[in-house]
C-alpha cells in the first residue's frame, strides 16, 4: 500500500521483479549528477523525510512545496572498502539515515535486512500513531544512529591508518574510535557491591562480530569471565604450540596449575588418588594434572580445557569444588552431569578456537592493540602475539647444552603458562604439568622460594608417610577437599615429615629433570641456587641482566643447563 521512490540501480532491480517505482530522479525533476554521486539531495527527498506530519506549518509548507511525506526510509550503505575506499565513501545514504531516524516520531527507519520479516509482519503496529509505534521508532532510530557511527568510525580509522602511515611510517592511529556492545549482563564486579557488570563485545565497524564463547549454563560474575578468557587464551596457546591437550585451573586471573595429556604414572595416579588400572582419556588426564599442581590453591576455581569435554572428565569435575568452566565443548552425557553442579548453578561455557569449532567470520585476533582503562586515563599496547618456537632454545649459555624433547615441552609449558600469570613470576614444570608458580613478587626470589615451597610439597605428597595418613583419612571417609587440607598441613607440621624433608627431597628429586622458566631475566645468582635445592635442571630466562655472567656461572656450578630466549613475557 506504500508508494515506493528508489535511486537508479535499486529501481531497475525492483521493475525487472514487476515492482511499481518511481525513480527519484523523476519525482525531483532533477537527473543523478556526477556519475551518481548526488542522487536523493534534493529538497523534494528531504522536505518529505524531515517534516513533523503532527505540525501544522510543516504539513501546510510542504503542500503548498507539492511535497509528499516519506513515511518509511530503506537504506544499506555501500561497503567501505580501503581498495575504492573514496567513491564508497556513502554521502546520500547517511543523510538519508540520519534525518529519519532525527524524524523518529513520522518516520519509520530501516537499515538492517535482519529486521526486514519483523517490520513486514507488524507493519501497522511499527507504523501507529501511538506511543507504542512511536517507541518501535525510536528503537529503530538507534539502531540507526549506531550503524552510521560505526561507519564513519570505519572511514576515520582509515584516514587514521593511512595519515599516520604516510608522516610516520608505522601505521598507528593518534586517535582511536571504538564502540561496544553489550553482550551479557553479569552478578556484579570484583566485589557484590559494585552492582553494574557485564561483557561488551568490541565491534568492528560493519561487521558482525560474536563473544568467543557462549554460556551454556548458569550466570558468570565479572572474575568468572576474566579467568575464562585469560584460562581459555592459555590452553588454546598450549595445543598451538605443543599440540597437546591442555587443562588450567584458574584462580584471581592467575593459573592455579597447568596440565596436559601426557600419560600418569602409576605412582602418581595413586597420590592424585586415581585407580591405578583406570585407563584415562587425554581430557580426564589434562584436568587431573591441572588440578594437582597446588590443590590447595585449586579450590573454587575456574577450569580451562581445550578439547570437548567427555563424561569421565565430567565426573572427575563433579567431586570438586569449582565455579565453573570453559571447553571447547561437552558431550551430551558431560554437559547433563555438570549442569547439575552447585545445585544447577554451575556456570558452563563452550569456548571458540581452531581445534573444536568454526571460527567467527571476523577473527578476533585480527584485533592488533589493546586498552586498560584507570581513573579516566587509557594506556594502549600491541597484544602480546609472541609463541615459543625454536629461537627460544638457540642461545644455551651454559656448559650443559642437553635439552631433551621432554625438557623441551616442559619449558615451553612453562614460558607459555607465564604469559598469563600477573608478574613478577616463575613456573616450574616436570613431566607435562606446571607443578610450581610464584606470581606477583616483587622480587624474583621470593618467587623462586614460592615455587620452591609448591615443588617441595608436590614431592612430599609422594612421601611414604604422607601417603600412609593420605589412605588413612579415605578410610575413615574424609571428604575430599577436607583431606587435601589435612595433608598439606601434615606434610608442613608433621615431626617426621619434618625431619626427612630435605633429605627425601634431595633424593625424590635428582632424576626428576625439573624446568624452571621466569618471565624475565633473573638479577642476581640467588634464584639459582634456591632452583638447585628443588632439583632443577633446565632453566629458560630472557637474559639482559648485568649479572647475566654470575647467573650463568651459578647455573654451570650445578650442572645445569641454561637457555635465554631475550624475550620477555610480563603480565600487567
Amino acid at each position: 500500500g506504500l508508494n515506493l521512490l528508489s535511486s537508479t540501480g535499486t529501481a531497475r532491480l525492483l521493475k525487472e521483479n514487476s515492482v511499481d517505482i518511481t525513480e527519484i530522479s523523476d519525482y525531483t525533476g532533477s537527473p543523478e549528477i556526477l556519475g551518481g554521486r548526488v542522487k536523493t539531495l534534493h529538497p523534494k527527498i528531504y522536505g518529505g523525510i524531515l517534516q513533523n506530519t503532527h505540525n501544522k506549518e510543516h504539513v501546510l509548507e510542504m503542500k503548498n512545496a507539492k511535497v509528499s511525506p516519506i513515511s518509511v526510509v530503506i537504506s544499506n550503505l555501500y561497503p567501505f572498502e580501503q581498495k575504492n575506499c573514496i567513491e564508497n565513501i556513502d554521502i546520500g545514504g547517511v543523510t538519508l539515515i540520519r534525518a529519519a531516524a532525527k524524524n523518529y516520531e513520522s518516520v519509520l527507519v530501516v537499515v538492517d535486512p535482519n529486521d526486514y520479516p519483523r517490520i513486514m509482519s507488524s507493519f501497522d503496529e511499527i507504523m501507529a500513531n501511538n506511543d507504542n509505534g512511536i517507541n518501535f521508532r525510536k528503537w529503530y532510530a538507534r539502531k540507526a544512529f549506531h550503524y552510521i557511527t560505526n561507519y564513519d568510525i570505519a572511514i576515520a580509522n582509515f584516514f587514521e591508518d593511512d595519515m599516520y602511515h604516510i608522516s610516520h611510517g608505522s601505521g598507528m592511529r593518534e586517535t582511536f574510535y571504538r564502540t561496544y556492545e553489550k553482550k551479557l549482563d553479569l552478578k556484579y564486579g570484583c566485589n557484590p557491591h559494585q552492582n553494574k557488570a557485564a561483557v561488551y563485545d568490541i565491534k568492528k565497524p560493519l561487521e558482525p562480530k560474536s563473544l568467543p564463547f557462549r554460556v551454556e549454563n548458569g550466570k558468570p560474575g565479572y572474575i568468572n569471565i576474566l579467568d575464562a578468557l585469560y584460562s581459555w587464551r592459555l590452553v588454546n596457546e598450549v595445543y598451538d604450540t605443543l599440540g597437546l591437550t591442555c587443562a588450567a585451573s584458574f584462580k584471581h586471573n592467575a593459573p592455579a596449575g597447568v596440565g596436559t595429556s601426557i600419560p600418569l604414572s602409576v605412582e602418581l595416579k595413586e597420590v592424585y588418588d586415581i585407580d591405578k588400572n583406570k585407563k584415562l582419556t587425554p581430557c580426564s588426564t589434562a584436568f587431573i594434572r591441572a588440578r594437582n599442581c597446588d590443590p590447595l590453591s585449586s579450590f573454587g576455581d575456574f577450569i580451562a580445557i581445550n578439547e570437548i569435554v567427555d563424561l569421565e572428565t565430567a565426573q572427575l569435575i563433579k567431586k570438586e569444588v569449582s565455579d565453573g568452566i570453559i571447553a571447547g565443548g561437552y558431550t551430551e552425557e558431560a554437559l547433563k552431569l555438570l549442569s547439575s553442579k552447585k545445585n544447577g548453578n554451575y556456570i558452563i561455557l563452550t569456548g571458540e578456537n581452531s581445534k573444536t569449532s568454526e571460527p567467527n567470520k571476523t577473527d578476533k585476533k585480527a584485533q592488533d592493540v589493546e586498552f586498560k582503562e584507570v581513573d579516566g586515563c587509557a594506556v594502549m599496547q600491541s597484544i602480546n602475539r609472541e609463541k615459543v618456537d625454536d629461537r627460544y632454545f638457540e642461545d644455551t649459555v651454559t656448559k650443559n647444552k642437553k635439552i631433551s624433547s621432554e625438557n623441551r615441552i616442559d619449558l615451553t609449558l612453562a614460558n607459555i603458562t607465564l604469559k598469563y600469570t600477573p608478574s613478577n613470576s616463575v613456573a616450574a614444570a616436570f613431566d607435562g604439568q606446571v607443578i610450581g608458580i610464584g606470581a606477583g613478587q616483587q622480587n624474583r626470589v621470593d618467587c623462586v622460594k614460592i615455587v620452591q615451597k609448591k615443588v617441595n610439597t608436590w614431592y612430599l605428597r609422594q612421601h611414604p608417610t604422607t601417603m600412609e595418613y593420605f589412605n588413612k583419612l579415605k578410610e575413615q571417609g574424609v571428604k575430599r577437599q577436607d583431606r587435601i587440607n589435612s595433608i598439606i598441613n601434615f606434610i608442613e607440621t608433621d615431626d617426621d615429615i619434618c625431619k626427612e624433608r630435605e633429605n627425601y627431597i634431595n633424593a625424590i628429586s635428582k632424576n626428576k629433570n625439573m624446568v624452571l622458566a621466569s618471565d624475565a631475566f633473573f638479577p642476581f645468582p640467588d634464584s639459582i641456587d634456591v632452583a638447585a635445592k628443588m632439583g632443577v635442571t633446565h632453566v629458560m630466562q630472557t637474559g639482559g641482566s648485568i649479572m647475566d655472567g654470575k647467573v650463568t656461572e651459578a647455573a654451570d656450578k650445578y650442572g645445569m643447563c641454561m637457555v635465554l630466549s631475550h624475550i620477555r613475557v610480563f603480565t600487567h
